[in-house]
């Protein structure tokens, strides 16, 4: 298996606009990163793999650190989960044999519970610094999920 290659960008396109309502929900969640033009572009210039299924869609990244750890990232995933499981086992093989040590993700900690192999590595956290509603409104920046000390 192999990410989508670039070579026919129109066929690629026409895989991309489908899958975007997937992978939209996922950027949403975190707030509004990258746009739909913004994902599109990194595709196209290698900068990130986009992986459709029939019913989902993954995007990952292939980080090279300077000590010479090579990190798979998977940076979206989205649609139906009885896909993305078994995508997301191909994808690591195809990371396996493009030399990355380790894999990675950011999510719910629901995740953990599909994807038993993982293992919570640290907690993110958020604050946000702005009270105007338009640029909250703007990058989906939802406030909620505190989570009270113990």
């Amino acid at each position: 298996m192999e990410p989508q290659s670039p070579n026919d960008l129109r066929e690629l396109r026409a895989e991309f606009d489908r899958c975007w309502p997937w992978l939209d929900a996922a950027i949403a969640r975190y707030g509004r990163t990258h746009g739909k033009e913004n994902l599109w572009q990194r595709i196209v210039d290698g900068l990130a793999h986009f992986w459709p299924g029939p019913m989902c869609a993954i995007v990952t990244e292939c980080i090279n650190y300077p000590t010479g750890l090579k990190r798979l990232n998977f940076w979206l995933r989205g649609g139906s989960m009885k896909e993305i499981l078994p995508l997301s086992d191909l994808i690591e093989e195809w990371a396996k044999r493009h030399g990355c040590h380790e894999a990675i993700g950011t999510g719910r900690d629901g995740w953990l519970i599909v994807e038993p192999d993982y293992e919570k590595t640290s907690t993110r956290r958020r604050k946000i610094l702005t009270d105007d509603p338009a640029t909250i409104e703007r990058f989906g920046l939802k406030r909620g999920g505190r989570v009270e000390a113990p």
